[in-house]
């Protein structure tokens, strides 16, 4: 009888006690306010607050409302205050610190005989209701790429939301093959819609179509033998992607706690020969903060992908994307498994600047085309770079952080490179 005496306690109190823990006994929300607010639109950032008027007060539900306001692009800090007008009645304050939008995209970075640029602008909190529209020129070892694109997270304000993107990749790209390795320039032209789907505020999934045409050009001079490999070669193809995320990361200005998760799954069908192409991606980051002015930060890739012993795999390694230090697409395959780790220390913090000193290490591994799995834990396709980076940043500018990254092969220190760029890694 005395178990069935512990379990009722337990039933009442699941049912009628936990809903109420974190509330303010008593207190009723009779108004809320947003203040600070000079571009974003207040009617759209009220759609990330839960808290509604006549409520009873939860302080846990204002810390919930209050992340998911910083979340918007352009605003940078939100202090909720909460203020007693009458005997068990409340308001709730949220007073915003909007954060700079329009901002340029610059970067650059490179190894010996390997360089890129970026220039181009982009705005983050168009029409101040946290749409994305940029533009940019990148010129990689003098090929021109180019983007244009916009992203409006959430139509008036309702859980669904679109893309469009055009853009150009335009890279120097080695291919292998058995014989030699072969320079091609590489080109890719594409434009895509894609169709959002927020669930909750923690959660999207995101459908999308693109159609884009691959080319392929030798850039090697005539040489005798000739060089494996077609002079040309133009594919017309359309990707289906279907992706899936998850975000519970809590910001304080730069810093970061928490963890974000993504998965995304593609479909390639090349027109030419009517064959057919899948890949999956997973992602998961981590954000630790051990104590008041560091970071720690873990990212984890892993990716899967029809095994076709062709030059044209889909995975890179590549210095701007998975190791730093490491040059731009100097090597591809069919899967892969990437960790990157950094640990963010803070110098200085004066207003509204701060300094980082980042020590960093990035490991990856690639499952050549064609190959085993088993390829990916073989020693000669492991590389591991470390090294040592500096972040400036302006809290008032949304996404202002200043990178420079300067890694180091592990197992050949002659390999080395720097990347210069706007926003943290990762």
């Amino acid at each position: 009888m005395r178990r069935y005496y512990w379990f009722f306690l337990l039933f009442d109190f699941l049912l009628f006690w936990y809903p109420v823990l974190g509330q303010e006994q008593g207190l009723v929300v009779t108004n809320i306010q947003l203040s600070g607010l000079k571009k974003s639109n207040e009617d759209y950032l009220r759609n990330f607050i839960k808290t509604t008027v006549g409520q009873s007060y939860r302080q846990l539900q204002a810390e919930e409302d209050r992340q998911q306001l910083i979340r918007v692009p352009g605003i940078g800090n939100v202090t909720v205050l909460v203020d007693t007008v009458e005997d068990k009645q409340v308001r709730i304050e949220f007073a915003v610190e909007e954060q700079r939008t329009l901002l340029p995209i610059a970067g650059l970075g490179g190894v010996t005989d390997n360089f890129w640029f970026q220039l181009g602008l982009a705005e983050y909190n168009f029409l101040g209701k946290g749409q994305t529209l940029l533009g940019y020129f990148l010129s990689n070892n003098g090929i021109p790429n180019g983007q244009i694109f916009f992203r409006n997270e959430r139509v008036r304000g309702q859980p669904w939301g679109y893309a469009i993107d055009i853009r150009r990749i335009g890279t120097p790209e080695p291919l292998f093959f058995p014989e030699a390795t072969v320079n091609y320039e590489y080109t890719n032209t594409s434009t895509g819609i894609t169709g959002i789907r927020h669930i909750g505020f923690n959660r999207k999934i995101e459908l999308g179509v693109n159609f884009f045409i691959e080319e392929y050009e030798k850039d090697e001079e005539e040489e005798f033998p000739p060089l494996p490999g077609p002079d040309q070669v133009r594919q017309d193809k359309l990707l289906t992607r279907l992706s899936f995320e998850t975000n519970h990361l809590q910001y304080d200005y730069f810093y970061r706690n928490g963890s974000y998760w993504r998965a995304i799954g593609q479909s390639v069908y090349t027109f030419d020969d009517n064959s057919q192409f899948f890949s999956l991606f997973l992602e998961r980051i981590q954000y630790w903060r051990p104590y008041q002015t560091a970071n720690i930060a873990v990212r984890v890739k892993a990716g899967i992908a029809t095994n076709n012993d062709s030059p044209f795999a889909p995975f890179v390694l590549d210095s701007q994307v998975n190791i730093r230090g490491s040059g731009n697409r100097v090597d591809r395959g069919t899967a892969q498994a990437v960790v990157n780790a950094e640990f963010r220390q803070t110098v200085f913090q004066i207003s509204h600047f701060a300094g980082q000193v980042v020590g960093f290490a990035d490991t990856g591994t690639w499952r050549k085309p064609g190959g085993e799995l088993e390829d990916i834990v073989s020693r000669k396709n492991i590389r591991q770079f470390v090294g040592l980076g500096v972040r400036l940043i302006n809290q008032k500018v949304f996404g202002a952080v200043l990178r420079f990254d300067y890694g180091v092969d592990v197992f050949d220190t002659g390999e080395r490179g720097a990347v210069i760029g706007v926003g943290q890694y990762f």
